[in-house]
C-alpha cells in the first residue's frame, strides 16, 4: 500500500471525551503505510502522553486561535495528502479553508449533533443553533468526504442540508481489550461487594441524566438490599458543579453505601475493562449519544445493556435481544427494566452474548480499514 500522509485536526486531546478517544483508538489502529500528524488546539488533562501513539504518528500544538497559517505550514512542511477535520470552532473553519488554500481534499467527521444536545440548556442557542447547522452543513458539503458515527447523526446532517448522505463509519472499539471476564475476580480487584452491581461510564454532565439513573437505583435497591452502582467518569469539562449535584443527589436518596463514584478512569487504564467485566447490568440513561463508545464496551464485555429510547442506542441496543429499552427521563420504567435484568440472570447471561456477537461488527480494525477507504476516495476526488 502506498504511503497516505493525513493531516488529523482536534480541538481536545484525549481523555475530554467520546471524540478524543475515537481519534485515539483510531490512530493506534491505522496501518503503517499512513504517516499522520495531530495537531491539537487544547490538551486535556492528565498531562499528554506521547506513548500511547505509535511510531508514525507526529503530535503538535496549534494555537487555539488565527491557526490558519499554522495550518498551512504543517501542510506543507508534512506534505499532506488529506486533512481530516473532526470539530466545528477551533480547528473546523480553519482547517477548512487552510486545506483549499493548499488544494488538499477534506474528510470531514460529525462526531455530535450540538443543537440537539444543549437545545434546551444553552442560553445562547437561538443564535449559536443556526450557525452550528450552518457549518454542519457547509463542511458536510465542501469536504471530499464526510463520515458520521451513526446513522442518526447522518440522517440528520441530511436533513438539514447536507447533499450527500455521510459514509456511517462506527467508532469502533477493541473487542480483543473489552471482551467478557471473570467477574468475581474483576470484583475483588476493584474491591467491589459482592451484590448485584450496575454500572455506568461517562463524564458526570447533566446531559447524561445520571440523576435519573441514581433515582431509579432508590427503587432497585428496594428488592435488591446489597445491590450497588457504580459511575465511572470525570466531572465535565466546565462544569464542575455536575459532579457535585450527583454526589448531593446519592447522599439526598441516602444511596451513600450503594453508590461509588471511582472517577476518571483513563481509557488505556488497565482498569476500565475490569468494572465492565465486575457489573451486571450497563446503563445509559443520555438522552443524546451519537458515538455509543462505552455502550459498545459493555456489549463487547458480555453484559446486558438497559438504554434510553434516544438518539443513536436504538441502533446497538435491540430490546430484548441484547438489552432493554427504557423511555426517556422516565425512573419508573429504568427501574422496572433494572429489575427484569437482575431477576433474569439467564435472561442477562443470554443478552450478554448477543450484545458480544454484535460488538464483534464495530471492531477497531473494521473502522481503520473504512476510514482508509475514505481517505483514498476524498484523493480520487483531487484528480
Amino acid at each position: 500500500m502506498s504511503l497516505i500522509k493525513i493531516l488529523l485536526l482536534v480541538d481536545w486531546y484525549y481523555p475530554i471525551g467520546g471524540t478524543e478517544v475515537f481519534i485515539l483508538h483510531l490512530l493506534q489502529h491505522l496501518p503503517e503505510s499512513c504517516d499522520v500528524v495531530l495537531a491539537v488546539a487544547y490538551f486535556g488533562l492528565p498531562a499528554l502522553d506521547l506513548s500511547v501513539f505509535p511510531k508514525n504518528v507526529t503530535v503538535v500544538q496549534i494555537p487555539h486561535y488565527n491557526n490558519g497559517g499554522v495550518i498551512r505550514q504543517l501542510i506543507r512542511e508534512h506534505a499532506i495528502d488529506v486533512v481530516h477535520c473532526n470539530q466545528w470552532a477551533v480547528t473546523g473553519l480553519t482547517g477548512f479553508w487552510a486545506a483549499r488554500k493548499e488544494g488538499v481534499p477534506v474528510v470531514y467527521t460529525n462526531h455530535l449533533l450540538l443543537p440537539l444536545l444543549y437545545h434546551h440548556q444553552h442560553p445562547w442557542r437561538r443564535f449559536l443553533n443556526p450557525l452550528v447547522w450552518w457549518f454542519y452543513r457547509f463542511a458536510c458539503n465542501q469536504a471530499a468526504e464526510a463520515t458520521a458515527p451513526s446513522h442518526m447523526v447522518a440522517r440528520a446532517l441530511q436533513a438539514h442540508g447536507a447533499k450527500k448522505l455521510p459514509t456511517v463509519i462506527s467508532c469502533g472499539i477493541d473487542t480483543t481489550r473489552f471482551q467478557p471476564g471473570d467477574a468475581s475476580a474483576a470484583r475483588q480487584a476493584l474491591t467491589l461487594p459482592p451484590g448485584p452491581i450496575g454500572l455506568s461510564v461517562g463524564r458526570l454532565a447533566l446531559e447524561k441524566h445520571l440523576d435519573i439513573l441514581v433515582q431509579a437505583w432508590k427503587i432497585v435497591i428496594e428488592q435488591h438490599p446489597s445491590a450497588h452502582l457504580v459511575l465511572v467518569g470525570p466531572a465535565a469539562q466546565g462544569a464542575a458543579n455536575s459532579e457535585q449535584e450527583i454526589e448531593g443527589l446519592i447522599k439526598e436518596l441516602g444511596l451513600e453505601n450503594s453508590v461509588t463514584c471511582p472517577g476518571l478512569i483513563l481509557q488505556n487504564s488497565a482498569t476500565l475493562p475490569l468494572y465492565y467485566q465486575a457489573c451486571n447490568v450497563f446503563v445509559m440513561p443520555s438522552l443524546f449519544e451519537a458515538q455509543r463508545i462505552v455502550t459498545m464496551e459493555a456489549m463487547a464485555s458480555g453484559k446486558p445493556v438497559v438504554a434510553s429510547i434516544s438518539s443513536a442506542l436504538p441502533e446497538l441496543v435491540e430490546d430484548g435481544v441484547n438489552g432493554l429499552l427504557f423511555k426517556p427521563l422516565d425512573v419508573d420504567d429504568l427501574a422496572k427494566k433494572l429489575l427484569e435484568i437482575l431477576g433474569s440472570p439467564e435472561k442477562a447471561q443470554k443478552m450478554g452474548e448477543s450484545g458480544r456477537n454484535l460488538s464483534l461488527r464495530h471492531d477497531l480494525k473494521n473502522t481503520a480499514e473504512q476510514f482508509i477507504a475514505v481517505y483514498k476516495q476524498a484523493l480520487q476526488s483531487k484528480r
